[in-house]
Formats: structure tokens, C-alpha cells, sequence
């Protein structure tokens, strides 16, 4: 697996309670009503690992 093998730090939305609630419709993307909470939270993650 890539990220096994790699020196960067990464985010798998499995490893997240509330990205976790997340659906994928088409296996994919994001449904529209699901967006708006996911970029939060994804940002609220990047903060706290000081990725920001």
C-alpha cells in the first residue's frame, strides 16, 4: 500500500468518527446535502494536526 510505505502524514476518513458518517452515493463523491459538513470537519482535522 502507498501510504504504508511513505514518510508523509496522511488522513483516511475511516480513522474519523464524524467522517465517517459521511456517504459516498456512487462509491466516489460526496452527496451535495454531506459537502458543507465533511469540508468542516476535514479543516477542524487539518488545524488540529497543525497541517494548516
Amino acid at each position: 500500500m502507498l501510504v504504508a510505505g511513505g514518510t508523509a502524514p496522511t488522513i483516511h476518513f475511516t480513522d474519523y468518527e464524524k467522517l465517517q458518517d459521511v456517504s459516498c452515493t456512487d462509491g466516489s463523491h460526496l452527496d451535495y446535502s454531506d459537502a458543507r459538513i465533511f469540508t468542516g470537519e476535514v479543516m477542524q482535522l487539518l488545524q488540529r494536526r497543525d497541517f494548516l
